[in-house]
């Protein structure tokens, strides 16, 4: 959904929330208020599902190659446009089709101007099971960008743990309230 709590420990592990992480991690599809990157809408409309590209985008399979002990396929994504937020590579679980890594690039925003991104940086991303969850455990991000003179160069890294899943939502949590039928 765009937004991220977060407990650091330069602040006292006190936490708070934030649509704009410093500077990630990424948001890995059309979530947000960030979703106009992604697939801009003007009508205001729900999308329900939308597939476009800039120009011709190809996937490949670069390998078949172990990854964290599975048998993954590495497919490879090209063509897409440079300026724009896209997915560049996957690894594939050969027998369960489960994602285990991906390579995206997405906006990087700093806490000085939330509003603006500073441009695209590339994040690595790693999902790992949690119960009976595929989740994000851990990514790492990279941005070199020409400031006066010279180059700035901003990484980052992330790994999440300590996830905690309810048995059971009411309905009002998504935002609308479903009648019972009896």
């Amino acid at each position: 959904d765009g937004v991220s709590r977060v407990s650091d420990a330069r602040f006292d592990y006190t936490p708070f929330v934030t649509r704009h992480a410093e500077p990630g991690p990424p948001e890995l599809g059309p979530y947000g208020e960030g979703r106009e990157m992604w697939m801009p809408d003007p009508s205001g409309l729900p999308t329900i599902a939308q597939v476009r590209t800039e120009g011709r985008t190809t996937c490949t399979i670069a390998a078949r190659e172990p990854y964290k002990s599975h048998d993954t396929y590495h497919l490879v994504f090209g063509g897409g446009s440079p300026n724009r937020p896209q997915l560049k590579d996957l690894w594939v679980d050969t027998a369960t089709h489960d994602i285990w890594k991906l390579i995206v690039t997405g906006p990087i925003w700093f806490f000085n101007d939330p509003e603006h991104p500073y441009g695209l940086a590339e994040f690595q991303v790693e999902l790992g099971y949690n119960g009976p969850y595929l989740v994000v455990n851990h990514v790492v991000w990279a941005y070199r960008r020409h400031e006066y003179s010279q180059y700035v160069n901003y990484f980052g890294e992330y790994t999440y743990s300590g996830y905690s899943f309810p048995a059971s939502l009411p309905a009002s949590y998504f935002g609308q309230e479903t009648a019972s039928v009896k």
